[in-house]
Parts: C-alpha cells; structure tokens; sequence
C-alpha cells in the first residue's frame, strides 16, 4: 500500500555548516518531531507557546553556516524585510501536529490522533506587534523531519523525498486506493443526478474524446471512462478543431503528425502523457474536443457540468500562465527541488508548503469558469507548485513529499467524512457562494454562466432554486452577507446579491445560528419569519409570482398575525402591489439561474 521511500540525497551538508549557538540551544532530535505517549493532548495547531527565534537580521547573517537558520530563512522568503517603520523583525515559532483525519467513536465522539509534530514558521515586530509583511505572506510553511529519519516504524505522515520525474507508480496507487475503497467516488457526481444520468453521449451530441492510443480524436464509445483536463489557456495560440480540420484529425496518427502535434500546447501534450502512465485511453479537453466553428459548440459549452460530472478523472493544470505550461514532473529534468537540511548525520529536516502555499499565486484559482470544474471533480489530480496531488470526494490530499496513504485509506476517517450529512448542507452552499464570489470573470455577464453547474447542486443539497445565487427557500437568512474586504459594484446584477458585487462575500447563516442544518431552518422559518417574498417576470411587469417557501399561503397569514403585535402598521397584505420597478423595456442577462430577475418583498405601511 506504501511505496518503498526514496534514498535521501547525499551532499546536503556544506563543509561550513554548523548550528549557530541559537540553533543548537534548542537541542532538536528526531523525536522531538513524533507525538510520544503521555502529549496526545497537544491540539493541531497551537497558538500557545509562540517561541522566538531571532532577529531577522541575524537569521539572514547565521544562514551563510547554519543550515537550520537557512532552513528557516527560505520559508520565510529570502526577500523578508529586516525591520519595518523602524522596528526590527523577528522570527517566531511554535509546534504544531499532523496525523489521520478525525473519526467518531462507538460514542459519537469525534477522535483526533496525532501522529507528527512539526514546526510552524511565524515573523513579527520584536516585542510581539504584527507586522505588515506576515499578512502580505502567503506562504506558510511547516518544518519537518524526513521519513527516512523518523523513529518510528511507521512512516505515515512524514516528509517524503520527491524525484525530479513523477512516480506514477505512486499515483496509481493513490487511484487504486480510491477504486478500492471508496464506493462513493465511482459514478458520476451528485450533480447530474445519478438516478436519471444514463451516459455522458446521450447528453451531448458528438461527444468527442483524445484517444491517446490511437493518437486522434474520436467520438466516444458508450460508458467511456475519459479524463477531462481543466487549465487556464491564457494568451496561449490555442490549436483547435474546426469543420475545416476535423476529418483529418480523427484519423489515427493525425495527433503526433509534425504539422499537427507542434501546434498542441505543452500542457496539452503533457496531459494526454498523464493519461498513458494512468492505465487510461480517453482523454477530453475543450479545444480538441469541441468544433470551435460548429453549431453544437454552444450546446456543449453550456453542458460544461455535463463533462466534468460524469468523467472518470479530472487532471487540474494549477501551474502556469497559459497552456503552454506544460504539467511539472511530467518530463525527467524539471526542476522540483526540496529544500532539505542536515542537521546532524540520519537526522534531516525539510520544508513542508501545502497547496495552498501555492494557489494564492495560481491563475488558475482566480478564475471563474475554473470554480465549477473544481467543484464537479470526484477524483482530481492537481498539478501544482511543482508538485502532483491527489484528492476525491471521501479522502483528504494525497501528496509527493508526504506518506499520506494511510491518511487517504482509513476506513474510521471516510465514515467520519461522511458522517457530517444534514448538518453540513448550509455550510456547504455557504462555501461555494464564498469561493465563487471572489473568482475573476473575464465577462462581467457569465456571472451566472460560469456558476451554472452549481445549481443542481443546490437543488439535491438545499432542495431550493437560486435567485441571483440566493437560494429561494432560505432568502431571509442568506440575504445576510458581508463582504471580505472594499468591493466594486457589478451593475448588471441586484445589489441585495452577493452577485452584485465583485469581491469576496461572507455569507453569515451559520456563524448568526447553533445549527447548520437545512430542516432545522426550515422549521425556524416556518416559525420565526413573516415576510412574503416574492419575484417580478420583468423589470416592466405588474406580474409577480411566489418564490419557492416551506410556508402554505395559509401559514403566511397566520405568521403575519403572530408577528402584528410587534408592530404598529399592519402585516395582514400578503399579495404584492400592482407596480413596476420602471418605465419601459430594458435588455437583462437570464441565465438559468436568474430566470426571474427581481426579487420583490411586499410590506404595507399605512398611508
């Protein structure tokens, strides 16, 4: 199940190096890096016992000999300032643990084990104040022991020594762990509904894949286990399928044809590799499989979810500007190197970024049109931050540089990750509208479009529509948003919505209740809320029609009379006023999330 370790690599250690007098007054061994019997009760990351480390100053002069110094040095980034308005900076840290995910025991009683300490990297202003360049730093990186090293006889959860070529025999094994183990991930996603999905070729016409056997493109067979590449094209010369070329490239061979292959994006080529070393024949990717000049282009555009939901894998493109970026570690010489230091003979340390050291400085992660690929991903192989992971719907990250197998293969974690059910859908939809909203559109328009594919989600999780990304059953609690930061107003879309605005939003449902379960708010509504929402057809329309409600009409009159002592105007009209918002026609983007472009709340107030 656990691939044998890599050999560490030799010549680590300068002839200079030493422990400066600091280093070495922290006398480190390899044990410190281990959760021994006796201290389960350290938690995962402790803002308790913050540590100082010294001057920035003195780190960066000390580095030149020290390898800890230099160690900590490059995680915080070699161009960390030494003072700033006058105060100097200093290095901080503190210890932190890693181990399973967490399962519930006979009791329901949610378990923590920890396994692996490391080092958290920290920087403030000498004498505790915050300083400007900490929060500017996207980077937090975490200071391991080597796997090689640990003294312990399982290595789970330690540094893992990373070639400069994939291992794809490890990232087999991550997707037989997964074929093997989670029944949940086979299948299509919950968004296509499951029930009424019968195969990805009777939803789109022409379904077209890469068949990396025979070097073409094809249509696909029935029950085709595909790949579908999601990446950024940036200001790359995309090469593509036309009525013109499309005869020609669905002969076998057309695909490695000098005329052809030259004009494929790296990123491309490097895909359709990634899906010969996996074991697979198909692989789909938009500019290839979809004839750019065609009349179903549009109809396959808009069945994206289609896509993504139904395929087999999906291999993310996280790094780089543009499709020609390629796939890091694809090909033998990238550059993907570790920063590993010797302390001592068997006793070596490592720097541990996580993904999400990288995605603040990924295109890819900023992009709309991504969030929906991301979201219907059941298994995902992410290339990023010169490395490959691996994650699924029921297991956390599998990683290169970590023995994360059993992490990945615990059967007590995978009934925890599940376990959460009902109580988790609110935060759920809470999440998605939060991530979204801070994605960058190159079309203010497709606000809705790229969002699409979300919607079925929301309809099976929240069993609710969405109004201009407002889910329709619960309007009076996510209209309860804040933004993250300043944000610009979108003009093609309502101010009351997170969607009027680019930016950041906090949706605030869980964080103002004790529970996050949508009955729970169901029944809260049915009891607590009076308003009568309601939709206009048309900017120019006396029409208005009901919103979706978990109240009958005759509930609405009863709550309006429950909550009419608590105000002096009356609260018995439950029927909006015949009105409209303006005079004459104006052009209004629909997409099928926003097929009612007015949310309306009727309150009588007396005259």
């Amino acid at each position: 199940m656990i691939p044998p370790l890599v050999p560490v690599p030799k010549g680590l250690a300068k002839p200079t190096d030493k422990l400066c007098d600091s280093c070495a007054a922290l006398k480190l061994t390899p044990q410190d890096f281990v959760v021994r019997p006796g201290t389960e009760y350290l938690v995962r990351y402790s803002t308790t016992n913050v540590q100082q480390f010294g001057l920035v100053e003195d780190v960066k002069e000390k580095s030149l000999h020290c390898p800890l110094c230099r160690l900590v040095l490059r995680a915080l980034g070699l161009g960390v300032p030494d003072e700033e308005a006058g105060v100097p900076l200093e290095v901080i840290f503190r210890w932190s643990t890693d181990g399973p995910p967490p399962y519930r025991n006979e009791l329901h009683q949610i378990v923590h084990r920890h396994v692996v300490r490391e080092i958290n990297i920290g920087i403030q202003r000498q004498g505790g104040g915050v300083c400007d360049y900490h929060s500017r730093l996207d980077t937090r990186f975490r200071l391991g022991i080597l796997a090689n090293d640990a003294p312990t006889r399982s290595k789970s959860f330690f540094s893992r020594v990373i070639k400069d070529q994939i291992d794809f025999n490890l990232v087999r094994n991550w997707i037989s762990i997964c074929n093997e183990r989670h029944k949940n991930c086979a299948g299509v996603h919950r968004a296509l509904d499951p029930v009424k999905f019968t195969d990805v070729v009777d939803e789109i016409r022409s379904f077209r894949v890469i068949d990396v056997v025979d070097k073409c493109i094809t249509l696909a067979p029935r029950s085709c286990q595909y790949a579908a590449l999601s990446y950024v094209w940036g200001q790359a010369q995309p090469f593509w399928s036309s009525r013109s070329n499309i005869v020609q490239l669905e002969k076998p061979g057309a695909l490695v044809l000098p005329e052809n292959h030259d004009k494929i994006p790296l990123t491309i080529r490097d895909a359709i590799l990634v899906v010969k070393e996996l074991g697979m024949r198909y692989l789909w990717v938009d500019s290839l499989c979809i004839i750019q000049d065609d009349g179903d282009r549009m109809q396959t555009i808009e069945k994206i979810h289609v896509v993504f939901g139904a395929s087999a894998l999906t291999i993310t493109a996280a790094s780089g500007v543009n499709a020609n970026a390629g796939l890091p570690g694809v090909h033998a010489g990238t550059d993907r190197s570790q920063l590993i230091v010797e302390i001592q003979p068997g006793f070596r340390l490592v720097l541990r970024p996580t993904k999400q050291n990288y995605t603040s400085a990924s295109m890819y992660y900023t992009r709309g049109w991504m969030f929906q690929e991301q979201s219907l991903a059941k298994r995902n192989l992410i290339f990023i931050g010169g490395q490959v992971s691996y994650t699924c719907t029921m297991s956390n990250e599998c990683r290169e540089d970590e023995v994360s197998e059993d992490r990945h293969a615990n059967p007590k974690a995978l009934e925890w990750f599940n376990s959460s059910g009902e109580e988790e859908t609110i935060r759920e939809a809470e999440h998605m509208m939060s991530e979204y909203s801070d994605r960058l559109l190159t079309y203010e328009q497709d606000i809705y479009h790229a969002f699409d594919a979300t919607i079925t989600v929301f309809q099976r999780v929240l069993n609710a529509n969405l109004c201009h990304g407002i889910p329709d059953v619960f309007v009076d609690w996510f209209l309860l948003w804040e933004p993250h930061a300043l944000q610009k107003r979108r003009s093609i879309t309502p101010s009351w919505s997170w969607s009027g605005w680019t930016g950041k939003s906090l949706p605030t449902v869980c964080e103002n209740s004790a529970t996050c379960s949508s009955s729970a708010f169901r029944s809260e509504e049915k009891r607590s809320t009076w308003i009568v929402w309601y939709q206009r057809t048309a900017h120019d329309s006396h029409e208005c029609v009901r919103i979706n409600s978990t109240r009958t009409p005759s509930e609405d009159s009863a709550a309006t009379q429950r909550i009419q002592a608590c105000f002096t105007f009356t609260c018995s009209q439950t029927l909006p006023t015949l009105r409209t918002l303006i005079v004459g026609k104006i052009s209004v983007g629909i997409s099928v999330l926003a097929t009612l472009t007015v949310l309306y709340v009727h309150i009588s107030f007396p005259s």
